[in-house]
């Protein structure tokens, strides 16, 4: 049985742990009573967790002060604006480095005349 899975199934009489694959109950819990099942549940997804592969990644952090050292005018709010719209529009062949940020900056936020 492909314990890796199941849901919780809340029926007339309690809840039920429920294999999606063979469509077994797997246990269930008649009234209130529903710690066993809870730990069971737990303990079957922390048993399939710990078995997935664990894959390598990075990440590049950009915080706002980051984005108002290019743009110094632009408050906190602004600068984390700016943040979520490079996120929301990221181009994986560009990347994220000053000049995107910049250019997302101004098209956000224009630069006032006094500034340039």
């Amino acid at each position: 049985m492909d314990y890796s899975k199941f849901f919780i199934e809340k029926t007339s009489e309690g809840y039920m742990v429920r294999d999606i694959v063979s469509d077994d109950y797997l246990c269930d819990s008649k009234g209130d009573n529903t710690f066993e099942l809870w730990a069971y549940a737990h303990d079957v997804l922390l048993t399939h967790v710990e078995s997935l592969p664990v894959e390598r990644y990075i990440d590049d952090r950009w915080y706002t002060s980051d984005v108002q050292e290019v743009r110094p005018d632009l408050s906190d709010d602004q600068a984390w604006e700016v943040l979520q719209s490079i996120k929301r529009n990221h181009d994986a062949t560009i990347g994220i480095n000053w000049d995107v940020i910049d250019c997302t900056a101004d098209n956000l936020f224009p630069p006032s005349e006094d500034a340039e």
